[in-house]
């Protein structure tokens, strides 16, 4: 079914002067589909410009429709981007750490775990060679920065309090997923939104914090549920980075 699917993409498409590469990423790539997932595909244009040009509707080419299509049965969802744009976030992936948090989810999803289902110029090739470098000094910058921050909301979960539950559901949103960006960064994987990954990932990263997660996850937000969990992050943070001082000794 999924090579018909490849021949009819690449078929529509390759025609096309404009499209220069399709790759096919997604759950299907990293064996995480089930038979409700879509099917991800990438296309590489020449200009940003040619974007419009396309998709068109059939009744109307003036009217721009989702890039979204049912293809043998399966929907199929397109991402379409120039080489330039494509080529400049694969270069500031790892320009800075704000770079690489800003990026990473894209990079990740788009590139990394994808395949090329059409791809004569080799673009998806040498992309990957530079987004899976993974530098020690961008991961350990970007570990440290979501560690400090994660300290910083435990100060103020102590001291400050919260006017209601909602307030905390946000604030303790924005730490699950520090602590995440950092214990990815230490085992040196990009994390991916939405969380639907780290079920499976909290088995394989080092330490291992799925147990302490969990019960972070679940459980009241009233004050006595602020108090357990204010213990649980510390106990995740010590944990992380005892961990983090092991792996450079």
């Amino acid at each position: 079914m999924i090579n018909k699917i490849y021949e009819k993409v690449i078929g529509a498409l390759s025609g096309d002067k404009s499209v220069l590469a399709i790759f096919n990423n997604g759950s299907s790539i990293v064996g995480m589909h089930t038979p409700s997932s879509d099917l991800d595909f990438v296309i590489i244009i020449k200009d940003e410009n040619d974007k419009d040009n396309i998709f068109k509707n059939e009744d109307d080419p003036k009217i721009n429709v989702e890039e979204q299509f049912d293809i043998l049965g399966k929907r199929a969802d397109f991402t379409i981007i120039s080489k330039e744009k494509m080529r400049q976030k694969v270069l500031d992936l790892y320009k800075s750490s704000e770079d690489f948090l800003e990026l990473q989810h894209f990079i990740k999803h788009k590139v990394i775990d994808s395949i090329a289902v059409y791809d004569p110029g080799n673009l998806l090739m040498g992309w990957k060679k530079i987004a899976e470098k993974y530098p020690k000094k961008i991961m350990d910058d970007v570990f440290n920065s979501q560690i400090d921050y994660v300290k910083e909301n435990l100060f103020y979960w102590k001291h400050h309090g919260f006017r209601n539950e909602f307030q905390f559901g946000f604030e303790q949103w924005d730490v699950i997923k520090a602590i995440f960006q950092a214990i990815y960064a230490k085992n040196r994987i990009m994390f991916m939104l939405p969380f639907k990954r780290v079920h499976n990932d909290m088995k394989k990263l080092k330490p291992n914090i799925e147990k302490e997660m969990y019960l972070l996850i679940r459980g009241e937000n009233d004050q006595k549920g602020v108090e357990k969990k204010i213990k649980i992050v510390e106990k995740i943070v010590q944990k992380i980075e005892k961990k983090a001082v092991e792996m450079i000794k």
